[in-house]
C-alpha cells in the first residue's frame, strides 16, 4: 500500500508521524502536490493546518480541491481537511465563538468502517475555531459533538473526515484504531 499524507502546515505533524509509526508512507507539502498521485497511491490523508481558516477561500486550497474531487481511492482529511471535504460537498460551516481546544466527548450516530470497535461515546482531542453544524446530500454524519459534525464520510466514495485531531493521543482518545481502520480498509 502507497500512503500519501499532504501537510496542510499542521502543528500536528509529529503525533501524526506518531500515529503512523507502523506503516510507510510519503509526505508532501500542500503546495507540491501534483496530478500524479492519483496513480502513485492508494490511500491519502489530509492533514489539519492551523494557520488557514476554510471560511476565507482563497487559492491555497486549489490543490486539495483537486484531490477531495478527483482521487478515487480511500481519503481521509483531519481538522482542515475535514472541513474542506464539507465545503465541497455542500455542508454549512461556522466559525465558534470561542476555539475549541482540548479533550471533547463525541457520540456515534451510526455504524461504519472507520469506527469498528469504537464505543459508542469517547473523547478526542479538538483544536479548531469553525464546526459543521449541517452537511448536503452526498455526506453522512457518523459522530457528532456539543460542537457539531466531528466524523463523516462520503455517500458513495471512500471518503472520511473527522473534525478532531485522531493523531494526538490523549489518555482518553480513540485517534490510532479510527486511523488504523481507515489504513486496513480495503475497497
Amino acid at each position: 500500500m502507497n500512503l500519501l499524507v499532504v501537510n496542510n502546515l499542521t502543528v500536528e505533524l509529529p503525533e501524526l508521524d506518531k500515529a503512523l509509526a507502523d506503516y510507510s508512507y510519503d509526505l508532501i507539502d500542500s503546495r507540491e502536490i501534483s496530478k500524479s498521485i492519483f496513480d502513485k497511491y492508494d490511500k491519502i490523508i489530509l492533514s489539519g493546518g492551523h494557520i488557514f481558516n476554510v471560511l476565507h477561500p482563497n487559492l491555497t486550497f486549489q490543490n486539495e480541491a483537486k484531490i477531495i474531487k478527483g482521487f478515487k481511492k480511500p481519503l481521509l482529511g483531519i481538522c482542515l481537511g475535514f472541513q474542506l471535504i464539507c465545503i465541497i460537498y455542500g455542508a454549512g460551516i461556522e466559525q465558534l465563538k470561542e476555539y475549541e481546544y482540548g479533550m471533547l466527548k463525541i457520540n456515534k450516530i451510526q455504524e461504519d468502517i472507520v469506527l469498528q470497535g469504537i464505543p459508542d461515546s469517547f473523547y478526542v482531542f479538538e483544536n479548531h475555531h469553525n464546526s459543521v453544524k449541517s452537511v448536503g446530500k452526498n455526506l453522512i454524519p457518523l459522530a457528532v459533538s456539543k460542537q457539531g459534525i466531528e466524523i463523516v464520510r462520503h455517500a458513495s466514495k471512500p471518503i472520511w473526515g473527522t473534525q478532531f485531531h485522531p493523531e494526538h493521543f490523549g489518555k482518553k482518545s480513540i485517534g490510532r484504531k479510527l486511523i488504523n481502520n481507515f489504513i486496513d480498509f480495503s475497497n
